[in-house]
């Protein structure tokens, strides 16, 4: 063998396992996302799992099929047949997780296109609320509670009531940006309601202020909400994020 041929060949070598080292990469990538998402309870994992393959699980798939040929091509010995058995399970779970998101959103009569599971769901269109007031005035800031209402006349008692406290991690966010969503909720039978409370920032820290604030949001609804249709015998907090702790927060010290 001639020098020549000889460094083609180790040249080749070095290229096969830098593609069987970014397959295998990316296979073990997709199986961990897929067995945090089945698995939500496995600290950090589920939480990256049920997150990451519910945004784009038909990228995952995608992936993790190209990734198995690739490891199928340049692996040897027991590495090629491991690594493409992974990818396949992989597989199999992402796709499991597309099929159950597609019936998910067509139970409730939400349409998605094909590029949905592959995160392109594009963006809701906006839904203004049907009405909004000040509840409350705080450290010179008017805090409103915007309200979007069912088609209709109220029933016999009034709607459910719905209150949603928005996320941003206490610093950012708004009331109005998830207007589709209370839109969706308004159409099934929910006085949706969206309020403000004040965001904090380097220099301002809103922790021990804002769950008063929250209250004040509730005993306003209790007040007011009848006057929108509104049952204040059925009130249910919604939040997401920084949102949800102070939904948690406000009920635990509302029973308490």
């Amino acid at each position: 063998m001639t020098e020549a041929a000889t460094a083609n060949r180790s040249l080749r070598n070095w290229g096969r396992r830098v593609l069987l080292l970014l397959a295998g990469i990316f296979i073990l990538a997709a199986a961990a996302l897929v067995f945090g998402a089945f698995v939500p309870s496995i600290p950090q994992l589920g939480l990256f799992g049920s997150i990451g393959l519910s945004l784009i699980p038909a990228w995952v798939a995608v992936a993790s099929i190209a990734a198995g040929l690739v490891a199928r091509a340049t692996a040897r010995g027991r590495t090629r047949t491991l690594l493409p058995g992974l990818a396949a399970i992989a597989t199999v779970g992402a796709l499991i997780v597309v099929v159950r998101l597609v019936a998910l959103a067509a139970a409730n009569d939400v349409r998605i296109g094909v590029g949905a599971p592959f995160g392109f769901g594009g963006v809701l269109s906006s839904s203004p609320p049907d009405a909004t007031r000040v509840f409350a005035r705080d450290l010179g800031e008017d805090l409103k509670i915007h309200a979007w209402r069912p088609k209709g006349e109220a029933p016999r008692g009034g709607w459910p009531i719905l209150i949603y406290v928005h996320g941003g991690g206490w610093n950012a966010g708004d009331s109005i940006s998830r207007g589709a969503d209370m839109r969706w909720f308004a159409d099934r039978g929910w006085l949706a309601l969206s309020i403000d409370y004040s965001l904090s920032s380097e220099k301002r820290h809103m922790w021990n202020r804002v769950h008063g604030q929250i209250g004040c949001a509730l005993a306003w609804t209790n007040k007011n909400a009848a006057a929108w249709g509104g049952d204040v015998t059925r009130i249910a907090l919604f939040g997401e994020s920084g949102g949800g702790n102070l939904v948690l927060n406000a009920g635990n010290l509302a029973g308490a």
